[in-house]
């Protein structure tokens, strides 16, 4: 890692073991602050305290892995999520300073020598982040880029209104004429959902249109699996999807496996399920090829841990290949070498070749 040092285990796990004194502290101060000076716009102060949980937790984890371009992606995302729900901008500089000076006071002089850095890091991030416009209405860009423009403007409109009908006939056309399946999914309904997420992001949308457009892209998927699965013939291997039971990203995940079981594959959905005996006892049984764990946030990847010693420690499990994918394992700048997993999903590429070449390579031995 350039420029900064590693972090010892000894300091990580006072880190951690401080965490409870930390987060209280941020919370009496800056809950004092934020009233009276408004830092948190008109968000709660929860929203507040939210951020002070998640951002030990983050860090907690991003230590151990000593990655510093996920630790500037991560700062660089919540800056500017926070501060386009109303957040100042000048939040972030007095919180990450109070971190220090609480850490310096709650940890050993050794521990804070080496955790200090990171701090100074994230103060980097945020200030070059505080010379950037403020968040302003997007322009449909995912929306607006080739291919399906029309498709995905009338999409994207009819689910801001809610209207389902209206979306389930534009779904019907759309693949009788001229989208195919995984090119509906895609590169229709994947980037118009990226797109509704960073206009709620923006406060351009409000919440509950957010929450409407997702409910209705799931019903639709769920109109299309019922409508195509008799077509689906198994011809290729089995494989499961597990995600951290606190993982609320899901609309992605359920894609890949709709497609992939149109695609000849058996796919064993347990999403959101804590790896208890019963659901290892239901992978055994199932006999996958793969095992897929797909984890979003960063502080997740210790519960991915967890699932993939248990099912390396099984004797029915143990050379089952384990496939990590989603956002913090392949974009968030994650180390490979942190997590024993055997494949590790490649963001740039098709998840679907992704996963087929390898099935191509195991078939061929």
């Amino acid at each position: 890692m350039a420029g900064l040092p590693g972090v010892s285990k000894e300091a990580i796990k006072e880190y951690q073991d401080k965490g409870d004194r930390l987060i209280a502290r941020m919370n009496d101060v800056l809950g004092e602050r934020a009233k009276k000076e408004q830092l948190t716009g008109v968000q709660p102060l929860e929203i507040l305290f939210d951020n002070h949980k998640n951002h030990h937790k983050y860090l907690s984890y991003a230590l151990e892995l000593e990655t510093e371009e996920g630790i500037t992606n991560m700062v660089k995302w919540v800056f500017d999520s926070y501060v386009s729900r109303g957040f100042k901008k000048r939040y972030f500089k007095i919180a990450l300073n109070y971190w220090k000076r609480f850490i310096e006071e709650e940890l050993s002089e050794h521990a804070a020598q080496e955790i200090i850095p990171y701090y100074d890091l994230m103060l980097d991030v945020v200030k070059e982040q505080d010379g950037t416009v403020d968040p302003s209405p997007v322009q449909l860009v995912y929306v607006n880029a080739p291919p399906y423009e029309q498709v995905k403007k009338k999409l994207y409109h009819l689910l801001l209104d809610g209207e389902y009908k209206k979306c389930t006939a534009l779904t019907e056309e759309c693949l009788k004429s001229s989208c195919e399946l995984k090119a509906f999914y895609f590169e229709v309904i994947r980037p118009v959902m990226v797109q509704i997420g960073l206009d709620w992001e923006n406060g351009v949308i409000a919440f509950y249109q957010e929450h409407l457009a997702t409910s209705i892209i799931m019903r639709l998927m769920t109109d299309i699996y019922m409508k195509y699965h008799d077509q689906i013939t198994r011809r290729k291997g089995k494989i499961a999807f597990l995600t951290p039971p606190e993982e609320q990203h899901q609309l992605g995940l359920t894609m890949l496996m709709d497609l992939l079981e149109f695609d000849g594959w058996e796919v064993l959905d347990l999403k959101q399920k804590a790896a208890t005996p019963d659901t290892i006892r239901q992978v055994v049984e199932f006999k996958p090829h793969i095992i897929a764990l797909s984890v979003t946030m960063v502080y997740h990847l210790p519960k991915a841990e967890q699932v993939i010693q248990r099912f390396r420690d099984n004797e029915a499990t143990k050379d089952v290949k384990i496939l990590i994918g989603g956002y913090a394992a392949t974009v968030m700048g994650t180390s490979k070498g942190f997590i024993d997993a055997d494949l590790w999903m490649d963001a740039q590429k098709d998840p679907i070749e992704f996963i087929n070449e390898w099935w191509d390579q195991h078939e061929m031995g």
